[in-house]
């Protein structure tokens, strides 16, 4: 049986922006589970749905990832089937929902964003149409996250410079104007998303552009009448515009939630009722399955054009807005050169459209439209070059891009005799940059400057030692903060040797 003949597509549930996403049975280990299939067009996209891949953060509340495949140019991304439908399917089919049992839903998701951000993981696209319940029927709610198709993971990040992707509508304006995704950004969305459950209506806040703006939405989130006034103010927090008034995170935010509507106070959570998604399954199959051994040959009839998908509500675009730019001078600095190892193995272009400001990207060969299969070749021999890198084996083009995945330190990246010498040093600091910058190195008034991380929100340019940079790398994690993968090691970047050790990065000697 071919491995991806495993997963027997039954009916289809939804349609995104980079996949469609189909109930399916797994034939082996004989359950029902969520596939979605990968239908972008570019190898951008085909990244981002790696990197969703990649996304493993153990939780309750959290969609478990199953399995990954990549066959040719097919991707396809099983996951555990939330049965119960998506929060946006049930406000539809509702109406407002009661106000313990939101706060009890928003409770659950703030647990699961505590986990996410630990482990340097933003969502960025947090709204009803992904957040979904894993139990159909009137049943206390258990809310599972999921759709990580433009997460950023370790500040991976797959947007362009100057850009903000993400729903409509849920963007926090700091966001919009420029800022890194954080989760002070997720946390915005939280606040909005419960406001929506409650009034079963979309709510766009000012910042996003739209016509569909509620009058005197300046500072105040819009809530319904019969949301007690404490429960409200912790909303209405969580949803400020400006982030210095917002909880500091997830985990302050639900401690506020807890205090102001504690579980024992949220009422009857059993009087919503949640759709189940397997009660239009077509003729020969049942809830344990196919009625019969042809399972593979009954999934033809459920995908042809006479089958009638499930009724789904209009997915709702993912869009890219380009965010307010910094000036930046007309002409780059005499003698910049781009930072050595910022060109991936084999010459793959990263797929970035535009180079940071200053920085000489290497020249781009006429492409002509080549034929399918060397399309399809080409597409292969990226998208393995990616996946090692991002597995960890990759080396300096990632680590130029975004945030090192832990495991391979990175050299002084200069041509000086000491540049290969292990020793940590006190960064002189130059000037901020940004993270777009992070790793590259410039020619600077008194020497040459790198960019790399000096805290854990800031990036400068620093001064190059005497001895040139040792080992280390500029966008490594510095002792004391949080890793995910215990006997993971890595360089800080002052030269620290870190192994990740209960959860925690340690220097090592």
């Amino acid at each position: 049986m071919d491995d991806l003949d495993r997963w027997t597509r039954v009916l289809p549930l939804g349609t995104g922006a980079f996949g469609q996403v189909h109930l399916a049975w797994d034939t082996v280990a004989e359950r029902w589970v969520a596939v979605k299939r990968f239908t972008g067009q570019d190898e951008l996209g085909l990244l981002r749905f790696v990197i969703e891949s990649r996304i493993r953060v153990e939780h309750p509340h959290l969609v478990r990832t199953l399995a990954f495949r990549l066959v040719d140019d097919r991707a396809w991304l099983v996951t555990e089937l939330a049965r119960g439908g998506s929060m946006r399917q049930l406000m539809h089919r509702s109406g407002p929902l009661p106000w313990g049992w939101v706060v009890e839903a928003v409770d659950q998701l703030l647990d699961a964003l505590v986990a996410l951000h630990a482990t340097g993981v933003v969502h960025r696209d947090l709204k009803p149409a992904n957040l979904l319940l894993r139990d159909a029927g009137a049943v206390r709610p258990h809310l599972l996250v999921g759709d990580f198709g433009i997460a950023t993971w370790r500040t991976v990040s797959m947007t362009g410079i100057g850009a903000a992707i993400g729903t409509p509508g849920y963007l926090a304006p700091e966001y919009l104007d420029g800022s890194q995704p954080a989760p002070a950004t997720d946390l915005f969305a939280v606040g909005v998303l419960a406001a929506e459950l409650l009034a079963a209506r979309r709510l766009v806040h000012q910042s996003n552009a739209s016509p569909a703006i509620p009058s005197g939405w300046s500072t105040t989130l819009p809530l319904p009448d019969g949301v007690p006034a404490h429960v409200a103010a912790v909303l209405r927090r969580m949803a400020d515009p400006d982030p210095r008034h917002r909880y500091a995170d997830c985990a302050q935010a639900r401690e506020a939630l807890l205090a102001a509507a504690p579980p024992e106070r949220r009422g009857d959570l059993t009087s919503v009722e949640a759709a189940d998604l397997l009660s239009e399954l077509p003729s020969g199959w049942t809830l344990e399955g196919p009625l019969s051994p042809e399972a593979p040959t009954m999934v033809t009839a459920a995908r042809a054009p006479e089958a009638e998908p499930a009724k789904q509500p209009a997915v709702e675009p993912v869009t890219t807005l380009v965010a307010p730019q910094p000036p930046h001078p007309a002409t780059p600095p005499s003698g910049l050169t781009p930072p050595s190892g910022s060109t991936p193995p084999g010459g793959l272009t990263p797929p970035i459209s535009t180079p940071p400001t200053g920085v000489t990207a290497p020249p781009r060969a006429r492409r002509t439209k080549p034929a399918r299969k060397k399309r399809r070749g080409r597409r292969v021999v990226s998208v393995i070059v990616l996946l090692l890198l991002l597995g960890g084996a990759g080396t300096l083009w990632v680590a130029s891009m975004t945030r090192t995945i832990p495991g391979l330190p990175i050299a002084g990246q200069g041509d000086r005799a000491g540049g290969n010498e292990s020793f940590v040093w006190s960064p002189e600091l130059v000037a901020p940059c940004s993270q777009a910058e992070l790793s590259d190195i410039r020619e600077g008034e008194d020497g040459r400057e790198r960019c790399q991380r000096t805290s854990d929100d800031n990036a400068h340019w620093v001064r190059e030692p005497e001895r040139g940079f040792p080992i280390s790398n500029p966008n490594g994690p510095f002792p004391e903060e949080v890793c995910t993968a215990d006997g993971d090691t890595d360089y800080s970047p002052v030269g620290d040797r870190v192994t990740c050790t209960d959860g925690e990065w340690t220097i090592t000697s």
